[in-house]
């Protein structure tokens, strides 16, 4: 459900949230951002690679049937 914004002589729809940051602080808010992505990317790859090794023993458990 959209939540409309209003006042007096106008209505709208955010669907953006716009977030400036400042020279000074880029280089330490990416830096935290990186790391988050890293370890998030790192928990992608080991559940991917446990779903291969769950699809091979299923495929593996059809063959033996």
């Amino acid at each position: 459900m959209r939540e409309w914004q209003s006042q007096t002589h106008m209505k709208w729809y955010c669907r953006y949230h716009v977030v400036i940051v400042p020279k000074y602080r880029r280089k330490s808010m990416f830096g935290a951002i990186r790391r988050e992505v890293r370890l998030d990317e790192a928990m992608i790859h080991d559940y991917i690679r446990t779903q291969e090794e769950h699809g091979k023993k299923e495929e593996q458990i059809q063959l033996d049937y």
